[in-house]
């Protein structure tokens, strides 16, 4: 197996020809490599020769500076622990900011809720979920500064941007083009690799959703493609009797996963328009109070006294009803 295109082959995209080979869903962590600096649509180089699966796969880490988990139903793509390890040290030192990075600190623990450790720098949590979003905020705050980021605005802008941006993103997919018609039917991993490439996307699949509906990635699936349906049409015919929907992450990437997932996802967001940034953190704060679980707040709000922008951390799903919210939130 070789890739046509002499710069290689799309890491997702090779990944889900792994899972069509095998059987057993392979993916990435996402946000992980996006703050390495490898996104999964990166072209990869692959080996030559390979007898097996798990050859294949170990050479192309081992090319990229990445590891595998074998995890109980799927295996996991991510950047080895010490590549993960100096990309979250660079970020979370803010001491790039100068005059200002002691305030920097501050607004980063606050929003992370450290209250413990060293309070002249920002801790590094000790699970990987924690360390991405610790990332994530010192990157936020570094652009509400106006200073150069040590992630790509285009990663970054997955995960965290401006509010009346963030908004927007990640909206469930309305149109696209299904290519040829089907005349018979095709593994569920194949349908949305092809169908994502058709419309110049890769297609990350949030597995543990899928298995949640005891669906296999070579279950076969014949939905209506051609003249007359859409990509979104045909996606939805097989994902929405398993609970499944497709989201534009981008104009390069689709994702794939239950409407529980999306909503749980934290997103750092700024409100680079608001007039009154001290005003808009109360506001925001109160919905945050009132959005609270066993009095446990779901995010975190405050004004970075540098840039004097409000900026907060929140699941999706109150993102999604931020504008609602704040319309009735005097």
């Amino acid at each position: 197996m070789q890739a046509a295109d002499k710069r290689g082959y799309p890491l997702n995209d090779w990944l889900l020809v792994l899972s069509e080979l095998s059987g057993a869903p392979f993916e990435v962590e996402w946000v992980s490599m996006d703050l390495v600096g490898t996104p999964i649509g990166q072209r990869i180089k692959l080996p030559k020769s390979w007898s097996t699966l798990e050859e294949g796969l170990d050479s192309v880490c081992k090319e990229n500076g990445l590891t595998f988990d074998k995890n109980p139903f799927s295996i996991t793509v991510r950047p080895t622990d010490e590549r993960f390890a100096a990309a979250i040290d660079s970020l979370l030192d803010l001491s790039d900011l100068a005059d200002g990075s002691d305030s920097a600190v501050q607004t980063a623990r606050f929003l992370l809720g450290q209250q413990e450790g060293d309070p002249s720098k920002v801790s590094i949590p000790s699970e990987a979920g924690p360390q991405q979003l610790a990332g994530l905020v010192c990157e936020s705050i570094r652009r509400i500064r106006g200073k150069g980021g040590k992630v790509s605005d285009k990663s970054l802008s997955r995960w965290a941007g401006p509010f009346e941006r963030q908004v927007a993103q990640w909206p469930a997919l309305a149109d696209g083009v299904s290519g040829a018609e089907r005349l018979q039917s095709s593994a569920f991993v194949t349908l949305l690799r092809q169908i994502a490439k058709q419309n110049g996307a890769t297609c990350y699949i949030n597995w543990q959703d899928v298995a949640m509906q005891d669906l296999s990635p070579t279950d076969d699936f014949l939905p209506d493609t051609g003249e007359g349906s859409s990509a979104a049409s045909a996606v939805r015919s097989v994902l929405e009797p398993q609970k499944l929907h497709v989201r534009v992450v981008d104009s390069g990437h689709w994702w794939v996963g239950s409407q529980a997932s999306f909503d749980r996802f934290p997103v750092v967001v700024w409100f680079a328009k608001a007039d009154d940034p001290a005003a808009m953190s109360q506001r925001v704060g109160k919905i945050l109070q009132g959005a609270a679980v066993n009095e446990d707040l779901l995010g975190a709000v405050t004004v970075d006294e540098v840039s004097n922008k409000c900026i907060a951390i929140m699941p999706r799903y109150l993102l999604r009803q931020l504008p609602r919210l704040l319309e009735q939130t005097p």
